[in-house]
């Protein structure tokens, strides 16, 4: 059967008033609850089937076999499901046929984001995470992974800064059970300054799938700000960025590349609007464009 993994559920989970991160939680605030749908690309009834899973790797609710017509999609809303207590759970979504797309929605009252299931094809030993932060603007950052693997794994988060191909820090864990989640917190992390932009290398001994979240510092003006993205196990040497925004209706961007191989790497951006940077990374580490810095026309998109 074909398999997506979903991280990071959680279900009414309450943080206390504090700007630490607790260890397996997308961000503070809370209670936190998850949404997510599974959408059946085939062109027959497909039947789905979700398993969640604690800490240890035990699975606390088996949900289905649901049928899903072709075109549609099955929403699972995590707080309904009879049997499953409040806290945090990884899933495996099942399905009868390998043409199936899912996406996890997670919230608290002021704030939500959003990140694609990870299909079995797409699970690797190796990820990349290109935006990663200990107080960047008052923005911190999570990685998340779990153990997609039918053994227990290791898991490491290398962290790097800008220009260096020397992790300033490390985070690990260790044995950890099949279909079981682990979360790496960078905010107050050792090795990491305020005010930088850092990359990070994530590293298994099997198959795992890995997000990550940025967050708003609480009490700040951006406490209300929660991401979340899919980290890549692949680069290449040519990639398009749809949206450059330099005070755009009062909207800007920033334009990140993290060099992926294991040796420096230099890069040329070239915009829309004719103005070019150039520059060189580090093996790991990454550059971060702020485009209003570029020399892009303000006003532009």
């Amino acid at each position: 059967m074909k398999k997506l993994v979903l991280l990071a559920l959680v279900v009414g989970l309450l943080l206390g008033a504090t700007s630490t991160v607790f260890a397996d939680t997308p961000a503070p605030g809370g209670p936190f609850n998850t949404a997510f749908r599974v959408m059946n690309l085939d062109t027959a009834q497909i039947s789905c089937e979700i398993d969640f899973y604690d800490s240890s790797g035990v699975s606390q609710l088996h949900y289905g076999p649901q049928s899903v017509a072709p075109g549609d999609s099955l929403y699972i809303y995590v707080p309904t499901l009879t049997g499953l207590a409040s806290g945090e759970y990884s899933a495996v979504v099942s399905s009868s046929s390998p043409n199936v797309a899912a996406v996890v929605n997670f919230s608290d009252p002021d704030s939500g984001a959003s990140h694609s299931g990870i299909a079995d094809a797409d699970l690797a030993q190796v990820y990349y995470a290109p935006g990663i932060y200990n107080n960047y603007y008052n923005f911190y950052s999570n990685v998340y992974v779990q153990n997609a693997s039918a053994s227990p794994v290791n898991m490491t988060v290398s962290v790097y800064a800008p220009g260096s191909s020397t992790p300033v820090a490390t985070q690990q864990a260790l044995n950890v059970p099949p279909n079981a989640s682990r979360s790496f917190d960078q905010q107050g992390l050792a090795g990491m300054t305020s005010g930088v932009a850092y990359s990070a290398k994530i590293e298994a001994t099997g198959k795992v799938a890995a997000v990550a979240n940025i967050y708003g510092g609480t009490g700040t003006s951006v406490a209300n700000q929660l991401y979340s993205y899919n980290q890549v196990d692949s680069g290449s040497t040519v990639a398009y960025a749809p949206v450059i925004m330099n005070a755009y209706y009062g909207y800007n961007t920033s334009l990140v590349i993290q060099n992926m191989g294991t040796a420096d790497t230099n890069y040329t951006v070239t915009y829309g609007t004719g103005q070019t940077q150039t520059g060189t990374i580090a093996a790991g580490a990454s550059a971060t464009l702020y485009t209003p810095a570029s020399g892009v026309p303000a006003g532009s998109l």
